[in-house]
């Protein structure tokens, strides 16, 4: 075999509190290549994480528990999940990103992150929304990384005003993510999430999609 043509879903990184080990594929986006790899997210990322590149090609929910050597667990999928993704037309670097992170975490923020980051393995796992709405939260990189993304705040605050049970950070951004088990909310939050960067100036463009409980597969080879 000379070469593969796969299509590759769009990913989630971190999933809120799951700093570089949580990630997970979502429907709608993608990308369709004739070679998936770790040394691209190397590349753009200055360093090696799996958090994209494993639900890229497991689909689901995945569980990075290291990369060297890399041992990574596909976790599983919640079916009732409306995933909200809107992508703001600003700039943001995952390397720049990357130097906004602390170099030391209070203890009852990491045990907090921590606490969080199991619950979503688990809700994945058992197929459970109620339970990984409760614990999309992040209280180390999502304050950092916020910076970055003007009008955040009000964009958050605006989605879980609109019925989101939770919104943070798509990886190092600048795209973000709001949640819901509702479609009808769903539109409703695309709209509130949309018009609030319009009002700090930015447009965005923005999809409602679900899980890819599949992952990368393959469409041609030679």
């Amino acid at each position: 075999m000379e070469w593969i043509k796969v299509f590759s879903p769009g990913t989630i990184g971190n999933i809120g509190p799951g700093f570089d080990v949580l990630g997970l594929a979502v429907k709608g986006i993608g990308d369709v290549i004739e070679l998936p790899a770790t040394k691209a997210e190397e590349y753009v990322s200055g360093g090696f994480f799996a958090d994209n590149v494993a639900p890229a090609l497991l689909g689901g929910a995945t569980l990075t528990r290291s990369c060297l050597p890399l041992d990574v667990t596909k976790v599983g999928s919640i079916e009732q999940l409306k995933v909200i993704l809107v992508t703001p037309e600003i700039v943001v670097l995952t390397r720049q990103a990357r130097t906004m992170l602390p170099q030391k975490v209070p203890m009852r923020d990491f045990v907090f992150n921590m606490g969080n980051s199991c619950l979503i393995t688990a809700a994945f796992a058992k197929g459970d929304y109620k339970l990984f709405a409760r614990s999309l939260n992040d209280v180390v990189i999502e304050p950092r990384r916020a910076r970055l993304i003007p009008g955040f705040d009000a964009v958050k605050q605006n989605a879980i005003d609109a019925g989101a049970d939770g919104m943070t950070i798509s990886g190092s951004g600048p795209t973000v993510f709001a949640i819901t088990d509702n479609l009808g909310k769903a539109r409703l939050i695309e709209d509130a999430m949309v018009r609030t960067f319009k009002q700090f100036g930015i447009k965005s463009t923005s999809l409602i999609t679900e899980v890819d409980p599949i992952g990368t597969r393959l469409l041609e080879e030679d």
